[in-house]
């Protein structure tokens, strides 16, 4: 780096000494990693106490929701969601026995039964929906001490989520569906205070490309049903995914909305327009999703990287593949000097108000498959420094919690 010129320092957030030590603290990280061993937990990600009843939801359950995921928003859509599971759920069947659907014992626990509502799509509900799931049957305050107490910040996070994306629903555990891809759709939310834009899916163990959807749940369920539809599905299995379709639209008193009135918002994503002064979508990024800033009455707040979408991706996945394979600390480090290059770029642009550039960069290195997390340390600083700049101090928040389990779960490398 020239003389004369500044490191990056953000009060609260990741500091200058921490960004200019990425390189020890991958040595460090890639102790554990040397082997190339892959740690793994089962999926999908654990409730955090036994749901033995269904539960009762009430202003105090949402205002608690809303604390647990960072004081943001939700929806109106999400919680009549989660009435229609309630309603399709019979509330007076006996949940803490083998009683339900009709005796079988198909479902040991209330849980098992919320969750079996939107089963007909390949799917399930989690997230927010377990959060209410677990407050409201929460029966005693040790097990409403414990939901409160559990991370869902993390929670349903996969390897290639950013912090601007919740998961919502979930492939169901059968070999036919798409979990076995780690398949999962979920809001995409530009910043904390903002209501979420759209919503997006990504197949995790394929890689870390998101496809967006629209804007409402019904209509991304019902796209999702279509997809469906199309592979080999029984007659009997595209006509109950039509019925629970329907029936979720005459709850929620809306029709099924069409493609054309969905679709704005996938095609404003997809195409980059610097705006001054508002939250705009300045730059696709590797993942799909797309960066989101508010740009100063100047135009500074971003400015573009030194490579193109297919040179950087072509980059960053060869060098990721490279460190995937190599045992020897040294040589990865090495290996990982061309990205050092690109992290400087950032600090300079950091420097001088930009610090559009450093989330671009770091969303990018955050979609690349790596089994070992070779681009962990960067992501996380890169991010967390970002997103101090910016004034997003939740998702920087997540990206540190993330960073450190991660690797807790199945790696998304293809194959």
């Amino acid at each position: 780096m020239p003389r004369g010129r500044k490191r990056p320092s953000t009060a609260g957030d990741v500091s200058s000494a921490e960004a200019q030590n990425g390189s020890t603290k991958r040595a460090a990280r890639d102790v554990d990693g040397a082997s190339g061993r892959i740690r793994t937990r089962t999926l999908p990600f654990p409730l955090p106490i036994a749901v033995t009843n269904l539960p009762t939801i009430d202003s105090a359950a949402v205002e608690a929701l809303e604390v647990a995921y960072g004081g943001v928003r939700f929806p109106q859509e999400l919680l009549k969601l989660f009435e229609f599971c309630l309603a399709e759920c019979d509330i007076n069947v006996d949940c803490s026995a083998n009683k339900l659907n009709g005796g079988t014992g198909a479902h040991k626990n209330a849980a098992d039964r919320f969750k079996s509502t939107l089963r007909p799509l390949g799917i399930e509900p989690c997230g927010p929906f377990d959060f209410l799931l677990c407050y409201g049957a929460a029966s005693s305050s040790n097990d409403k001490a414990t939901v409160l107490e559990y991370d869902w910040l993390t929670h349903c996070r996969y390897a290639h989520d950013p912090p601007e994306f919740l998961t919502l629903f979930v492939a169901i555990d059968d070999a036919n569906e798409a979990d076995q891809k780690e398949f999962h759709i979920g809001y995409v939310r530009d910043s904390p205070e903002l209501e979420p834009a759209c919503l997006a899916s990504n197949s995790a163990r394929v890689d870390g490309h998101f496809h967006l959807m629209g804007e409402s749940i019904l209509y991304c369920l019902a796209l999702h049903a279509q997809h469906r539809s199309k592979k080999s599905l029984s007659a009997q299995a595209i006509q109950q995914q039509n019925q629970l379709i329907s029936k979720l639209a005459k709850f929620c008193h809306q029709p099924v909305p069409s493609a054309a009135e969905m679709s704005k918002v996938v095609k404003c994503r997809s195409r980059a327009k610097k705006t001054i002064g508002s939250y705009t979508v300045v730059a696709p990024t590797l993942n799909g999703l797309g960066l989101c800033v508010r740009l100063s009455s100047d135009g500074v707040g971003y400015r573009e990287l030194p490579e193109t979408d297919a040179s950087l991706r072509k980059l960053l996945t060869q060098i990721a593949a490279k460190c995937d394979s190599e045992s020897d600390k040294q040589t990865r480090l090495t290996l990982l000097e061309p990205v050092d290059e690109l992290v400087t770029l950032v600090q300079f642009a950091n420097d001088e108000g930009d610090p559009g550039m450093g989330l671009e960069l770091g969303l990018d290195l955050l979609s690349v498959p790596t089994k070992i997390g070779c681009y962990d340390d960067l992501i996380e600083g890169l991010l967390a420094t970002g997103y101090g700049l910016v004034g997003r101090s939740l998702y920087a928040d997540i990206v540190r919690r993330h960073m450190k389990v991660r690797l807790d779960y199945r790696v998304s490398v293809p194959g």
